[in-house]
C-alpha cells in the first residue's frame, strides 16, 4: 500500500538535526520545520522556523537591578573607575558571571547607565514639544540641543567623562551616532554653507565632556555663559545658506 504524506511524515524517524532523507518517494524533514508542497510531483521543502529572541522576565529583572545598583554606586564616587565589577555584582545580588554576560566590561556598563539616565532626553528629542522636539525651528532646536547636552554632562560629569575617554569607552558609539544624525538632519533644513555631517561633528565637539569641564572649572565660564556662546556659534555657522 502506498503511504500517504501524513503516514510518512509522522511514522518515520528523523535525526536529531533533522537532515532531509528519502523514503517512499518523498523527502523527510525534521518535524520542527515548516512543510509545504506545490503539486503531486513536488518534493517537500524545508524552511527553518526561527522564533524571535525572547528576553526572560528574570533576565530583564537582573538587568534592571544591575543598572540601578551601578547607577547608585557611580553616583557616590568622583570616578567610575573606582567602582569594581565585583562591587556592582554584590550590590545587585547577582554573580560576576551574570554581570559580565549582561555587560562585557565596565565601559559597556557605563554606557548602559548613561543611556538609562539620558532616556528622558532622548524621548524629548524624538517625540517632545519645542524646543527639543522635531517640530522646532532648526536654529532654535540646534541651540536647545547643545544646551541640553551641556546640562546633561554637567549633571553627569564623572560618567560622561568616563564614557568619552579613550581608556574607558568609545566617544563615538551608538549614542553619539544617534545625536549626530539628529544634528545632521536638522542642519540640512538650513542648507548651511558647509557639509551638514561635518558641521554636526563640529558642534558636538564643542560640548565634549572634557571641554565642558575645562571651560566651567578652569576658564570660569558659567553654564549660562557657555550656552550663550553656543547659541552664537549656531547662528554664525548657519546664517549663510548654500547658494
Amino acid at each position: 500500500m502506498r503511504k500517504s504524506v501524513r503516514d510518512v511524515v509522522t511514522s518515520s524517524p528523523v535525526g536529531r538535526r533533522g537532515n532531509p532523507r528519502r523514503e517512499a518517494g518523498v523527502t523527510i524533514v525534521d518535524s520542527r520545520s515548516v512543510f509545504y508542497y506545490t503539486d503531486r510531483r513536488s518534493e517537500f521543502k524545508q524552511r527553518e522556523r526561527r522564533p524571535p529572541p525572547v528576553v526572560r522576565s528574570d533576565a530583564a529583572r537582573n538587568r534592571a537591578s544591575i543598572l540601578a545598583c551601578a547607577d547608585e554606586l557611580f553616583a557616590r564616587t568622583h570616578s567610575p573607575a573606582a567602582v569594581t565589577m565585583e562591587e556592582v555584582a554584590t550590590a545587585a545580588g547577582v554573580g560576576k558571571g551574570t554581570l559580565f554576560r549582561r555587560f562585557g566590561d565596565r565601559a559597556e556598563l557605563i554606557r548602559a547607565v548613561v543611556e538609562h539616565r539620558s532616556a528622558a532626553l532622548r524621548d524629548a528629542v524624538e517625540h517632545g514639544p519645542p524646543p527639543l522636539g522635531p517640530d522646532t525651528a532648526a536654529r532654535e532646536r540646534l541651540a536647545a540641543l547643545l544646551h541640553a547636552l551641556v546640562d546633561f554632562k554637567v549633571r553627569n560629569r564623572a560618567l560622561s567623562l568616563a564614557m568619552e575617554s579613550s581608556r574607558d569607552g568609545n566617544p563615538y558609539g551608538l549614542n553619539y551616532q544617534w545625536m549626530h544624525q539628529v544634528f545632521t538632519h536638522t542642519l540640512e533644513t538650513l542648507s548651511p554653507p558647509m557639509d551638514s555631517a561635518w558641521l554636526a561633528h563640529t558642534l558636538l565637539a564643542a560640548v565634549r565632556a572634557d571641554l565642558v569641564e575645562y571651560l566651567t572649572e578652569t576658564e570660569g565660564y558659567s553654564v549660562t555663559a557657555l550656552n550663550d556662546q553656543l547659541s552664537d556659534l549656531v547662528n554664525h555657522l548657519t546664517q549663510h545658506p548654500r547658494a
